[in-house]
């Protein structure tokens, strides 16, 4: 198995365990081994492993997820140089996500249309109240507001707050190939054979500027758009 699993992707390795008992057994053993941790993987980057189970508590107390490039290299098994770690969760529970990261020692950074501190941006009523209804900085029916931190290292958080549920959120995205999301149980991608296997991306939604420098990015990475 250490000659052969290494170079199969995840669809010939589903595959290969049809064979026989003993070769599904090698498969398991293996695939459990490259998927020990996956999650610490994903936020050692952003964060200490000894905070990695209050992280993980957070996600399951606010039903947030981890989504963009953090998510897609989760199934990748591995990082993206100086990508994001992006967390979508409906807008009330904002503050404590912002806070469990300024606590860490991040601080928020305010886009122009942010003229208030986060504790106040973060504690309006409802969205119908919110002042940056109308000044997103991702112009998207489907997300109130995104917040920034970064810490002394110049790693970033974005904390996106979605109108309705992350997943509203998620199939506005530019592409599938970024359509992936990892909760506090479950990490899931809607288009993984087209993603991981074919390794190529498709368009989802219009062709402005963002969305074609998204493009651009992930087609650099190895993901060409279709």
């Amino acid at each position: 198995n250490q000659h052969i699993l290494p170079r199969l992707n995840l669809y010939e390795i589903k595959k290969f365990t049809l064979c026989n008992k003993m070769v599904e057994h090698v498969c398991e053993q293996y695939l459990g081994q490259r998927f020990s941790n996956p999650f610490n993987v994903m936020i050692a980057p952003f964060m200490t492993l000894t905070s990695a189970p209050a992280f993980h508590q957070l996600l399951a107390d606010t039903n947030a997820v981890v989504s963009g490039s953090s998510a897609l290299a989760f199934f990748n098994i591995g990082s993206f140089v100086g990508a994001d770690l992006d967390i979508y969760t409906k807008f009330e529970s904002v503050y404590l996500v912002g806070s469990f990261f300024i606590a860490m020692g991040y601080r928020f950074v305010p886009h122009l249309r942010q003229h208030f501190p986060f504790p106040a941006l973060a504690c309006f009523g409802s969205t119908d109240d919110y002042p940056g209804d109308d000044s997103l900085v991702y112009v998207s029916s489907t997300i109130v507001d995104v917040f920034t931190f970064l810490n002394h290292a110049g790693k970033k958080v974005q904390v996106i707050a979605s109108r309705l549920s992350f997943m509203h959120t998620i199939l506005s995205f530019h592409s599938t190939l970024v359509m992936n999301f990892v909760t506090a149980t479950h990490a899931i991608s809607l288009y993984p054979f087209q993603a991981f296997i074919l390794h190529v991306n498709a368009r989802a939604e219009a062709n402005g500027p963002r969305e074609i420098d998204a493009h651009r990015k992930y087609a650099r990475r190895g993901w060409p758009l279709l």
